[in-house]
């Protein structure tokens, strides 16, 4: 080959290079949310609530599945992104918020990724149940590749309006005697959300029984 076409190919190379590379760079094109704040039961073991059948204030059940769409700069899907750079972030400050999940980031962690890789259409989604323990008022932050979520046009995405609870009280990842100490210490004196489970705005037997039912949970 002579050099004249050599180099001629290269160029071609090295230009539809960078133009994948453009195409490619995700963006977060639409996150869709319940409108009302929810909140979930965290369990180390991943048998917490799934969002479908989150807690909206005063005891009733909503759907707070958070669906996200990837996007790169001109608005195409961005199909099978990896879960493992993307999540969804609660407040550690205030709160005990922690994932079970090893992130590769020096613990403690406070997000959670989503279920699965984006589809063709570049969706995905935070439907089942988180693995992790603590609490959090939040609201949670969507976060991608390291940083909260922005639209093509450098947009940020406002939080979305969700809050965690855990039997896991202390949040070291297990639901043990510490736990038990802490539920009966903190749950029949003031309220606190912290083991309000079914967010009803009381300490009564369905925290107990929410309790009870997560004893001797932990990360796999």
């Amino acid at each position: 080959m002579n050099r004249p076409l050599a180099l001629s190919l290269a160029a071609v190379v090295l230009l539809a290079a960078a133009a994948a590379a453009q195409v490619g760079i995700p963006y977060v094109g639409e996150i869709v949310h319940a409108d009302v704040e929810a909140s979930l039961i965290v369990s180390p073991d991943g048998a917490g609530t799934p969002f479908a059948e989150a807690y909206a204030s005063g005891w009733n059940t909503i759907d707070a599945t958070v669906r996200v769409r990837l996007v790169d700069i001109h608005y195409d899907a961005v199909a099978y992104f990896p879960p493992e750079d993307m999540w969804l972030d609660f407040p550690h400050d205030p709160g005990t918020a922690l994932s079970c999940v090893d992130h590769g980031y020096p613990p403690p962690v406070s997000f959670f990724h989503p279920d699965h890789v984006t589809d063709t259409d570049g969706w995905t989604e935070f439907a089942l149940p988180l693995r992790g323990g603590g609490w959090s008022e939040g609201p949670a932050t969507v976060y991608l590749n390291g940083s909260p979520a922005v639209d093509p046009w450098g947009n940020v995405f406002d939080p979305v309006p969700l809050r965690m609870n855990s039997p896991d009280v202390n949040g070291d990842l297990a639901v043990d005697l510490t736990d038990i100490a802490l539920f009966a210490q903190i749950g029949f004196d003031t309220y606190d959300y912290r083991v309000d489970f079914c967010w009803d705005g009381e300490i009564d037997l369905c925290d107990v029984v929410q309790f009870v039912a997560h004893l001797g949970a932990g990360c796999e």
